[in-house]
């Protein structure tokens, strides 16, 4: 199966630790991003072999060895659109002056990119990491995410249905597909997939706020909440959104004030949403093509709730828990004419 150097993103953005809050916004709005990765310098002993002179060679010396301080660039945080909602936006900070290092989230953990997605999941679950930087040979290579690892997962799903239909399955990967899988995400078990309707997965419980509410109201129970968009209503009408980005493109880059702004003066309108009825699978799409990380769900003028990347990839990990029990019965009716020859 796949590596974690497979699947990653090999896009990654870095800044320094120096970088400020107002740059890092800059590039996460220019470069259409949801996160950078913060390098800093570390300082490491190498051995260094010393080359032996003509005439030592001739005497017969080997090289000598000897230790030597380098300094390399490695990962020290990642800093994410949540992060300026938490730290800057909340917390009365100037962002032309506030550093990546005051801002990023520390403790930061990488996989080299042979790890198995195995090892990728364990980390994200245990750490309760969305991301984790690939390194390879010391140097940053890549990025991957929650996100990936599903996809993947799907990809060599669909791969073993096809063999498995030209009774041409590699076992040994059958077997890895299903380590991977019952490793994923530790969601609850549901009995929904791609190809059923929104309203199965949807947020029925909505954060919203009147057009008139101030962005600094809405943003720290964003922060607070942990919520990654506001729903801006206009009487019973859902009439905008203001996601996490929308804050750092309008509020942040544009250096207003949010005591004394509204979410009616910086939300996105109108609204782009979904019916109960649209099928995960097309509201996936919708994601991936547009960009969005959620979307409204909407019947008539009425807001339903709101489906996210996190719930479809939910449906996801239900598609691949259903396909294994799929898999398990067809082998064993694969199987039961062979063992009941030999018994």
């Amino acid at each position: 199966m796949f590596s974690v150097g497979d699947i990653m993103q090999t896009n990654v953005v870095t800044v320094s630790e120096d970088a400020t809050a107002f740059d890092i916004a800059t590039i996460i709005i220019e470069k259409h991003i949801s996160c950078v990765v913060v390098m800093g310098n570390v300082i490491e002993d190498a051995v260094v072999f010393e080359k032996p002179s003509f005439l030592s060679k001739i005497l017969g010396r080997k090289e000598r060895p000897h230790v030597e301080k380098r300094t390399s660039k490695k990962p020290m945080g990642l800093i994410t659109e949540r992060d300026f909602t938490q730290k800057v936006l909340t917390a009365d900070v100037d962002a032309s002056r506030f550093t990546a290092s005051e801002m990023m989230s520390p403790g930061i953990i990488s996989l080299e990119s042979n790890a198995t997605i195995v090892t990728a999941i364990g980390l994200m679950k245990k750490n309760g990491f969305r991301r984790i930087p690939v390194m390879e040979d010391g140097k940053l290579v890549g990025l991957v995410t929650q996100t990936d690892i599903l996809l993947a997962s799907m990809s060599f799903l669909e791969k073993l249905q096809n063999e498995m239909n030209n009774n041409s399955v590699d076992m040994d990967e059958y077997k890895e597909l299903l380590s991977t899988s019952s490793e994923l995400y530790n969601m609850p078990e549901k009995d929904v997939t791609v190809d059923d309707t929104v309203d199965k997965i949807m947020i029925q419980k909505v954060f919203i706020e009147s057009v008139k509410t101030l962005v600094s109201e809405s943003a720290n129970v964003m922060a607070d909440k942990r919520y990654g968009c506001v729903i801006v209503m206009k009487g019973s009408s859902p009439v905008g959104i203001v996601s996490e980005k929308d804050l750092i493109k309008k509020v942040v880059l544009g250096k207003l004030d949010p005591e004394k702004i509204t979410l009616g003066q910086v939300m996105t309108s109108p609204i782009f949403s979904v019916r109960t009825t649209t099928k995960i699978s097309e509201a996936t799409e919708i994601m991936k093509s547009k960009g969005f990380k959620r979307l409204p769900v909407v019947d008539d003028g009425i807001l339903k709730g709101i489906v996210t990347q996190s719930d479809v990839r939910l449906a996801m990990g239900s598609a691949i828990r259903k396909a294994q029990s799929t898999f398990i019965n067809q082998w064993a009716d694969l199987l039961q004419p062979a063992f009941s020859r030999k018994h």
